[in-house]
């Protein structure tokens, strides 16, 4: 799955955080479904490819309902391998992250465990560097801001190797000359060791 997509899901989820399913029936995908369509704006820019539901093997995922449903808005769907999570990899690995992040509070209410979701998508998306995505967040690869903070961090980097190069040379040549007296003592230390 492409990072963008993962972006798409986890960021279209920002906009869905206010509904808790308890079930996960086909309804309750295409619910979901086309909240991640509106909050996403896909339907409404041409795109060269339309999105496609990857999915595993539950019951929801199997039924003619939201197979027609997908049908009827030209998205084509994938199933995963059965007993074979890494095909979904990326969105487990979100699931994991998520989980170890949320699940480390108490929730009385279902409103402050969805404001929790919310919270946690938003810092996933906007804020957490990737190391997958070369250390940048999926925000900036999904607008397409990666490519300038690579080239400014890489301009970064050459300075400052360029003016710690400057100063090693400078500090080489400025070396204190010590006097006699402690010259001979050094001398005779590094003698010993």
């Amino acid at each position: 799955m492409d990072e963008r997509l993962l972006f798409l899901i986890a960021g279209a989820a920002v906009g869905i955080a206010g509904t808790l399913f308890t079930t996960m029936s086909a309804g309750d995908v295409k619910e979901l479904l086309d909240q991640a369509v509106d909050v996403s704006g896909v339907s409404q820019v041409a795109v060269r490819h339309r999105p496609r539901l990857l999915s595993d093997n539950g019951s929801c995922y199997l039924s003619e309902e939201l197979r027609e449903y997908l049908r009827d808005r030209g998205m084509q769907q994938t199933h995963g391998a059965p007993y074979h999570p890494m095909t979904q990899g990326k969105i487990e690995r979100f699931h994991r992250s998520m989980k170890n992040e949320v699940c480390l509070q108490h929730y009385y209410l279902p409103g402050e465990l969805e404001q929790e979701i919310g919270r946690f998508i938003e810092y996933y998306n906007n804020e957490r560097y990737h190391e997958s995505l070369e250390n940048v967040t999926p925000a900036d690869v999904y607008f397409g801001r990666h490519k300038e903070i690579l080239t400014r961090r890489e301009e970064l980097k050459r300075r400052t190797l360029k003016h710690r190069k400057i100063q090693n040379l400078k500090s080489q040549h400025h070396q204190p000359q010590l006097p006699h007296s402690q010259s001979i003592l050094k001398t005779s230390l590094n003698q010993k060791s």
